[in-house]
């Protein structure tokens, strides 16, 4: 099968684990997503979240649809699509509560993460920033957001102010000094100071506290780079992290069927899949290894039939889905002939 199919989008997921939007917890949370209706874009900003509503259970809704992971300490995260319109409405339903209580911490970093998502990190979101004051300079989660904020918009400087601000706070808390790490890594990445982006990320991969969205970070790094032996160690330690997260799940799958063992990748797979049926990622990567193993084309076919009838769009994989289908529908006509 032709080359190009075999470079899956997940190893393009790279900037869709390295920015942060946080969700409303009481002790502090870390999380990633990607700005794009294409997982599988470049652009390093947020990424997709999962919520709990009809559109997380199987409800198509039409229209644009945002691409998001959230992983909040480490545990259990929401992964998924929601609709432009539904990250619309949420963030018209939270304003109210925001301008009354500016001191809610958490509730104005889930506000400042959903504004960053929907792309207004800018004047609407630099006021929310003013206007927690005190409260919200006293949180190093707080912190952490607002340096993506200023991340968003290249403001390095300014990033690099609130993560030291937020290095400060998080002495002797391994977890938010985890978070602080990846924040530098992520800023240098952008900057493409590869070198150091790496260490931070392996400083809070490593830490007594091992941060996921750095483990996830350096596997995809990895797989970019063609180190698939370094991309499978990363996202197997994220799955010894948080064994039901999809993209360690799915990133570890990938990097099995890169190294030449997809045998071992698709029990993986398949189980991310069960998890995730609405994830056109999900099901393109899980075609992609059932593909690689002879006798599995018709239900390879049957999951890229499904891929297509998923609400949304990936223009950059749609095609190499096309691509693979018709292969493998060729490749059963001549089996059956022969």
């Amino acid at each position: 099968m032709a080359g190009d199919l075999r470079k899956n989008s997940w190893d393009r997921l790279l900037f869709a684990v390295i920015a942060a939007v946080v969700g409303v917890c009481s002790q502090g949370c870390a999380s990633t997503a990607s700005s794009s209706d294409d997982s599988a874009a470049s652009d390093p900003s947020p990424r997709e979240v999962r919520t709990a509503s009809k559109t997380s259970s199987g409800s198509e809704s039409s229209g644009p649809r945002r691409s998001v992971v959230v992983t909040l300490n480490n545990g259990p995260s929401f992964q998924g699509s929601i609709p432009s319109q539904v990250l619309l409405d949420t963030v018209v339903s939270l304003e109210d509560s925001v301008q009354r209580r500016p001191n809610d911490v958490g509730l104005v970093v889930t506000y400042l993460g959903l504004l960053r998502l929907q792309g207004q990190g800018g004047p609407v979101y630099d006021s929310v920033i003013q206007r927690a004051g005190e409260a919200g300079a006293k949180d190093p989660w707080f912190l952490i957001e607002a340096s993506y904020g200023a991340l968003s918009r290249k403001d390095y400087g300014r990033a690099e102010f609130f993560l030291a601000k937020a290095e400060r706070l998080a002495k002797g808390s391994p977890e938010v000094e985890a978070a602080v790490r990846h924040g530098y890594g992520v800023s240098y990445l952008l900057q493409g100071r590869v070198q150091q982006a790496v260490f931070e990320m392996k400083r809070a991969a490593d830490g007594s506290r091992a941060h996921l969205p750095s483990l996830l970070t350096l596997g995809f790094m990895a797989t970019r780079f063609g180190d698939f032996e370094g991309a499978e160690r990363s996202f197997r330690a994220a799955v010894s992290v948080a064994s039901e997260n999809v993209d360690a799940r799915m990133g570890l799958a990938m990097a099995l069927r890169l190294r030449g063992k997809a045998s071992e990748a698709l029990g993986i797979a398949k189980s991310a899949y069960g998890s995730a049926k609405n994830d056109r990622r999900v099901a393109w990567n899980y075609a992609l290894v059932l593909s690689d193993i002879p006798g599995n084309e018709k239900e390879a076919m049957a999951v890229l039939e499904r891929y297509f009838q998923m609400p949304g769009s990936l223009p950059d994989v749609d095609s190499r889905a096309t691509q693979l289908l018709n292969t493998l529908q060729a490749r059963t006509q001549r089996d059956t002939k022969s």
